[in-house]
């Protein structure tokens, strides 16, 4: 009888709880921050409680994330050669056609799972029949997955994303899975000042509701590991990384992983006059410089604090950014 109790009193709990995230503000401040979804964790905790400890089967990931049409093609193609038994690639969004097309060329589109994310305006899951990890639920050698695509809402023109109430009713009742990939992370109760960067509760509630082993995502043009007090392992990747989870390892800082987190001068042409700057340590900014001295941040300096023949030379080598801020 008492356990009945227990479980009658935990649904009502996850009940009430499940009203108060879904209750929708009429529109009130529904891009911005919401102060209902700061500092659940505990109050999830005490309802769901912690993972449990169990092994996954081994598996091996290829992982791309936020190329923006900058992906560099013999970076991929010497991390394919250097872990050419990868199981499964995984797409998680902000990829330009031109990317894809250098992914196919190295890897077999069977391979390749894909998510979109909040700056993809073209569908290319769909143009290049790619295997859609959106709301879907796979297994790969016993492996539980399943993923959500964009980020949150955070301005109300059309691109891939939720609603804080949408992510969690996309989420809540789909199945138990080891991994939840994603293109946005868990939301952050350390970010109140920057909507884009917020995370989605949707994404949070799920992974403690269900407590899932892992939640893969990028966004951030990051790449760091925590775990959230529940016990689930957050990894944030950018760019092109290698991971292996799961087997017979018990301690996952001994897990073989590539993360890309070291500072690079990339050239998208070898004739072009502009190189990028990946800095994995610098959170959501992209980075450009003509002379490797003076650096330039994309989403503030351009074209404001570009020459006039900087800005032209920046246009003729990047038609995409220069189409994203025509507005300008």
């Amino acid at each position: 009888m008492y356990i009945f109790d227990r479980l009658f009193r935990k649904s009502n709990d996850i009940n009430k709880l499940e009203g108060i995230y879904l209750k929708t503000s009429n529109g009130k401040n529904q891009y911005g921050i919401q102060d209902k979804y700061f500092n659940q964790s505990k109050k999830l905790l005490s309802i769901f409680g912690k993972i449990e400890e169990r092994k996954i089967n081994k598996i091996k990931l290829l992982i791309i994330t936020d190329t923006h049409n900058m992906l560099d093609y013999l970076e991929l193609n010497q991390m394919v050669n250097e872990h050419p038994n990868y199981d499964l690639c995984v797409l998680l969004g902000d990829h330009s056609i031109g990317d894809i097309e250098k992914i196919l060329k190295c890897i077999p589109r069977e391979k390749i799972y894909a998510l979109l994310g909040n700056h993809d305006s073209v569908n290319y899951i769909d143009k290049y029949n790619l295997n859609d990890l959106n709301g879907k639920y796979m297994e790969y050698n016993g492996v539980k997955f399943m993923g959500i695509k964009g980020s949150f809402k955070y301005k109300p023109d059309e691109f891939p994303s939720f609603t804080q109430e949408e992510s969690i009713l996309f989420l809540k009742d789909m199945p138990k899975v080891d991994i939840l990939f994603s293109h946005d992370g868990p939301f952050n109760d350390e970010l109140s000042n920057f909507p884009p960067h917020q995370g989605l509760f949707g994404i949070t509630y799920y992974l403690f509701k269900n407590k899932v082993k892992y939640n893969i995502h990028g966004h951030l043009h990051s790449s760091f590991r925590k775990k959230l007090i529940n016990g689930t392992e957050e990894i944030c990747v950018y760019g092109i990384n290698y991971i292996e989870l799961g087997g017979n390892i018990m301690n996952n800082d001994d897990q073989k992983q590539d993360l890309n987190t070291t500072v690079k001068y990339i050239k998208n042409n070898e004739d072009d006059k502009i190189w990028w700057v990946r800095n994995p340590e610098q959170k959501g900014e992209r980075l450009f410089t003509f002379d490797k001295e003076n650096i330039f941040n994309l989403f503030e300096d351009y074209p404001y604090k570009l020459t006039k023949e900087q800005k032209e030379i920046f246009d003729k080598e990047n038609p995409y950014w220069a189409d994203f801020f025509k507005d300008r």
